[in-house]
């Protein structure tokens, strides 16, 4: 066994997602229901002390994976698991142990970034304002109003969140979106800065992102893994389409 799988964070094997939809069927002229696989027999490793990329368009799959390893949403068969801890039989440990940065901001508008460090803060037993938001440079922000925030500003916050209580998986789906580029660099030093020891995922659209934050990509389309490597290797097996 390499060193890479025994140093093991996650692991998903097979993992299924089904919805009903429905269709069109042009022979019968008739909307018919049909089985819509949002993640499709995925099985991906991912290692403790690096940065995985988690790339795909939209509808790729890709915060439904997110979800699925993180008990927000449950799968119809196969197995997600977190240091050996299955996804499916610990919901609770698992909201417990793993960061995570959702797509849409959950955040309240009538509370202070002071005041969502201390009520998130209170359930993972982090409650250290001054480290958790200067780690996005929000410290000089801990007492406005969440409403007065810009979008960027607000995905800052719940980065912030996410780290809280030290986390040995931390999940970021599109962490950046909205940000300027001086707040996105510092996002990615304090990215960086976290990885040892831990792993993460993030979700982009960015290959820009990716080249600098990831050490491996995945790659996602129609809810399956299209290829997963180290960057470098990606680039150099498929070229420009890599780019």
């Amino acid at each position: 066994m390499n060193n890479e799988l025994m140093a093991l964070a996650l692991k998903v094997s097979k993992a299924r997602d089904d919805a009903n939809n429905m269709t069109y069927n042009p022979d019968t002229k008739k909307m018919e229901k049909c089985t819509l696989k949002a993640v499709d027999e995925l099985s991906c490793d991912f290692p403790r002390g690096q940065v995985t990329a988690v790339l795909g368009h939209n509808g790729a799959g890709k915060t439904t994976t997110i979800r699925c390893m993180t008990a927000s949403h449950s799968i119809t068969r196969g197995t997600v698991e977190i240091d050996g801890v299955d996804v499916a039989k610990n919901p609770q440990w698992v909201r417990k142990s793993v960061g995570v940065c959702p797509q849409h901001d959950v955040l309240y508008d009538g509370l202070t970034a002071r005041e969502h460090i201390e009520l998130f803060g209170a359930m993972k037993g982090d409650n250290d304002v001054a480290r958790a938001l200067g780690g996005v440079d929000m410290l000089q922000k801990a007492d406005e109003l969440v409403s007065s925030f810009s979008g960027g500003q607000k995905r800052r916050l719940s980065v912030a969140l996410a780290l809280l209580g030290d986390p040995k998986l931390i999940v970021l789906d599109e962490p950046t979106t909205g940000m300027d580029v001086i707040a996105r660099q510092s996002v990615w030093k304090m990215i960086e800065k976290r990885k040892e020891g831990r792993c993460i995922i993030l979700t982009t659209h960015s290959m820009e992102e990716a080249d600098v934050l990831c050490d491996r990509l995945c790659i996602m389309a129609d809810g399956e893994v299209q290829c997963i490597g180290r960057t470098h290797e990606l680039k150099r097996r498929f070229g420009r389409g890599c780019e």
